[in-house]
């Protein structure tokens, strides 16, 4: 691959940053649609975790599958893919930027919270449609989708914080924390391209008091991490 993801080139507000921070080292982590296995990586190198992973591309996992001790080849809803990812439990079940993409994102939840160790946890991040660039276009009477973002033409489903943390709390998930990740400001690209180090540190701060006062509109992304429910809810789609 030609870019390789380093820690060193992530700011703190950064999605993989925070779901990094979420995992103890040497966990035994399912990673639910590795792709080329950006994060698998630095589970392994930084974090010492022993991963499995799952990835419908066959040709994206040829890269994962380095970095796993199990590769598992498949459609995340078929059942067959969950008949072989039973085989062990785990401490951490992570689906970054996952169920956006599935017809039955509530039933693959599910399947997470089965193969959970006691005490292990699912760490989810899922694009907020509710981003201040998805409700000026909406404004505008735009909702075109696009190649990659928010609006990637392969997202079936759409979520607000709201929406988000219903659907893991009607699916066996109890939620421990949000936190919201990878802030777009207005003219924020332009920013970072055009000045110094002192002023890209001045843009940081810029972003947590956005995050922190707007999450909902400046967050790119939620993160969410939960545990199993003691009371399991209605089945949510």
């Amino acid at each position: 691959m030609k870019y390789r993801l380093e820690l060193d080139d992530l700011g703190p507000y950064a999605r993989v940053t925070n779901l990094l921070g979420w995992v103890e080292s040497g966990n035994r982590v399912l990673e639910v649609g590795c792709h080329c296995g950006d994060i698998t990586r630095l589970l392994k190198e930084v974090k010492k975790c022993s991963v499995t992973a799952v990835e419908i591309d066959s040709e994206a996992s040829k890269y994962a599958s380095r970095y796993c001790v199990r590769l598992v080849v498949g459609d995340v809803q078929d059942e067959t893919v969950w008949e072989r990812v039973r085989r062990s439990k785990y401490d951490v079940v992570i689906l970054a930027d996952v169920l956006e993409h599935l017809l039955y994102p509530g039933v693959v939840l599910r399947r997470c919270v089965e193969v959970l160790r006691p005490g292990g946890c699912v760490i989810v991040s899922l694009p907020n449609i509710a981003h201040w660039t998805i409700r000026l276009s909406l404004m505008k009477g735009m909702f075109d989708y696009t190649e990659t973002g928010i609006l990637d033409s392969t997202h079936l489903r759409f979520y607000t914080v709201k929406t988000a943390r219903e659907l893991l709390m009607n699916n066996g998930l109890e939620i421990e924390n949000m936190i919201p990740v990878n802030p777009q400001l207005p003219g924020h690209r332009l920013l970072i391209s055009r000045v110094s180090r002192r002023l890209f540190r001045c843009d940081l701060v810029l972003q947590g008091l956005c995050l922190k006062v707007f999450p909902k509109v400046f967050a790119l992304q939620i993160l969410f991490r939960a545990r199993r429910s003691q009371e399991s809810g209605e089945l949510c789609l």
